[in-house]
């Protein structure tokens, strides 16, 4: 019987693993209704037509992917609590594990304990509390999937497995750091004056690294490398074009602000009543390059640092083989194995036996064999006459 987590209904839980120092549950709830109406109209043009993924549009994750991720995630040594929402997001929810207790909520990256350090932390809270609003009122209205790490969190609506495994991907990376670890990856995450140079695509390959490792196939994996590489592209594209800024902004910034965003009007009615319509261009021209190098791109053993099965099988046998012929394994001693130790010229025959001392002693290597008419003796070099 699963056990009660904050931010999360009990009757929504059908997966649940707890350790010493952390836990994994999952929570399961196709029901909620933003998501399941506008949500499923705003995710045709943002999140499927990105990830080619248009044979899922208007389909909820089901039961069974829920069972999937927890499967393949179970085993991880998950230093933190970590809940999984798949089908819905709890705005509420967010909140309520946002403010908990550090020791109730553990491996988020708040780390102060003294009454003056909560104090601190709490202000902090609040910050973050309004970007965790504004990401899951996103999340609902375009079914996209994301991992709060300061709830320790993770919301699943698209119903292909990758995304899953990819935001899960994120959860074990950040799980797995200590504290410190995780108040620098925060700040660098959530810092809106810096900007770090492809951080963001770093993160986002070690997510989709840690994913391939859980995949129980190189049929899934291949399979998830269409979404997890066009996916990666959008980050890849648009730190290429800020970094690109940076360096030359004369150039890179028009293309930048281009990719960025582009706006429109639409006017409804009379002109009294204009919308404007925005949207970013990169991640569609970014992904496409993705599917084409998925799709190309004939190296597939190995994607995101991970060597596909076969082939990490055909490496080993020989690497096996060629250590086994260089450090081969020690034989019981024989008087005769000793015998040859003593004698390494036991087991040649004695031609060969001449050959080997020839060529170790030059000064040996004119061998007498014989007077010609006058008596003179007729050197003969031992490389003419002893053969192989």
């Amino acid at each position: 019987m699963p056990e009660a987590v904050v931010g999360a209904k009990l009757t929504d839980i059908v997966h649940q693993k707890k350790t010493a120092e952390g836990s994994l549950t999952i929570a399961y709830n196709p029901k909620d209704i933003v998501a399941n109406t506008i949500g499923h109209v705003l995710a045709v043009p943002t999140t499927h037509t990105i990830l080619w993924t248009w044979g899922s549009a208007f389909k909820n994750p089901s039961k069974e992917l829920a069972g999937k991720l927890f499967e393949r995630y179970k085993d991880v040594p998950w230093k933190g609590d970590v809940l999984v929402r798949v089908g819905h997001v709890s705005l509420m929810g967010d909140l309520q594990r946002m403010f908990a207790r550090n020791e109730t909520i553990r491996g988020r990256p708040w780390m102060l304990k003294d009454r003056f350090g909560r104090a601190i932390e709490f202000v902090g809270k609040l910050g973050v509390a309004f970007l965790t609003t504004l990401n899951a009122i996103k999340a609902k209205l375009m079914r996209s999937d994301y991992f709060n790490p300061f709830a320790n969190t993770v919301a699943v609506f698209h119903p292909k497995l990758a995304a899953g495994m990819h935001e899960l991907g994120h959860a074990e990376w950040f799980n797995q750091m200590d504290r410190n670890q995780r108040v620098a990856y925060s700040a660098v995450l959530t810092n809106a004056l810096v900007y770090v140079p492809f951080f963001r695509s770093f993160i986002e390959w070690q997510a989709t690294a840690n994913a391939m490792k859980h995949y129980v196939s190189d049929a899934e994996r291949r399979q998830a490398l269409k979404m997890h590489e066009a996916a990666w592209a959008t980050y890849l594209g648009f730190d290429a074009l800020a970094t690109l800024s940076l360096v030359a902004p004369a150039f890179a910034l028009p293309l930048l602000k281009a990719a960025i965003t582009i706006t429109g009007k639409l006017t409804i009615g009379t002109k009294l009543f204009t919308a404007a319509i925005g949207t970013a261009l990169h991640p569609y021209s970014s992904s496409i390059a993705g599917h084409l190098v998925n799709r190309l791109y004939p190296k597939k053993d190995q994607r995101f640092g991970y060597i596909f099965e076969g082939k990490k099988g055909e490496k080993r046998v020989v690497e096996d083989r060629f250590r086994n012929a260089k450090n081969p394994a020690p034989q019981p001693q024989t008087a005769e194995s000793m015998s040859q130790e003593k004698n390494p010229l036991f087991d040649l025959k004695p031609h060969q036996i001449l050959q080997a001392t020839a060529r170790a002693v030059p000064e040996q290597r004119q061998f007498v064999s014989g007077g010609d008419r006058n008596g003179k003796q007729k050197l003969h070099s031992n490389y003419s006459r002893v053969t192989f």
